[in-house]
């Protein structure tokens, strides 16, 4: 029974593996005839031969079929066709045009108003104004320094100097003006120049004296000073000569020093007489 059993068994799985081996056969028939039909692998030929093992290598399979015997298949690879590469390639291209055009798309146009405001910025170019002339500062001219004048209007005659003694008087009559400096030296018609300290004064105007050839009816004296020296200047009116019939003579002195300063001493004086019509002090 057992061994019945088992011969039966046997003979089942025998037809099993028979069967499983012709399948595989077929297969394998079919996959090298789909490969070499694609040009990947090169069938080159299947041959029959009596094996009782398996055997494999890199390019050669080695099967059993029904008839117990072997199936070599022998296959060479070949190299990668150029159209499966374009074939492959053209989508790729056509799915990155795609893209680039939704990105492109994407960004955002300006608007045209934009445009023509940057045109119009571009475009127009500054104007320059013309320069406007450039005004030269007025010059004021220095108005003229008036002369001092005696106190009835008339000018002063002679030089001015640091110091300036003048006497004035209105008729024919012969004054003398005479001015002691402070080292005691008297100026007058007869010694017209002194120098004191290092200063100096002169009788530059002598008025209406006997050899005047004409008597003036507003005459004047001056005595002036360059750097006078310090000190106390008396001045004296002589009355030489008068000439109308009055019993005195009027007569106005004036000192003007170096920085403007004015002072006026009038008086009168008899004939033959000499007074001290004025001092003046030099600081």
């Amino acid at each position: 029974m057992d061994n019945i059993d088992k011969k039966s068994l046997y003979q089942k799985l025998q037809k099993l593996l028979d069967t499983y081996k012709t399948s595989m056969a077929e297969m394998l028939k079919k996959f090298g005839t789909m490969v070499a039909h694609f040009g990947l692998y090169n069938k080159e030929k299947i041959f029959f031969t009596k094996c009782n093992t398996t055997m494999k290598s890199k390019n050669t399979t080695f099967y059993n079929t029904d008839d117990n015997s072997e199936h070599i298949l022998t296959m060479k690879r070949k190299k990668f066709p150029w159209w499966v590469l374009l074939f492959l390639l053209i989508p790729l291209f056509f799915v990155i045009k795609y893209q680039c055009a939704n990105e492109v798309a994407a960004v955002p146009q300006e608007d045209s108003t934009q445009k023509d405001t940057v045109a119009n910025i571009v475009v127009q170019e500054p104007k320059i104004e013309d320069p406007k002339p450039i005004e030269e500062p007025k010059i004021e001219e220095p108005k003229p320094v008036e002369e001092p004048k005696t106190d009835r209007g008339q000018k002063f005659k002679g030089a001015s100097g640091d110091l300036r003694i003048n006497l004035q008087w209105y008729n024919e009559s012969d004054l003398d003006l005479k001015v002691t400096d402070p080292c005691g030296q008297e100026i007058r018609y007869k010694k017209r120049t002194a120098t004191c300290n290092g200063g100096t004064g002169k009788l530059d105007i002598d008025a209406n004296a006997d050899s005047d050839d004409e008597y003036s009816k507003t005459p004047q004296e001056n005595i002036f000073f360059t750097n006078p020296s310090k000190g106390n200047y008396i001045i004296k009116v002589h009355c030489y000569e008068k000439r109308d019939d009055k019993p005195t003579v009027s007569f106005n002195i004036t000192i003007i020093d170096r920085n403007g300063n004015r002072k006026d001493f009038p008086g009168k004086v008899k004939q033959g007489e000499t007074i001290t019509a004025a001092t003046w002090e030099v600081k």
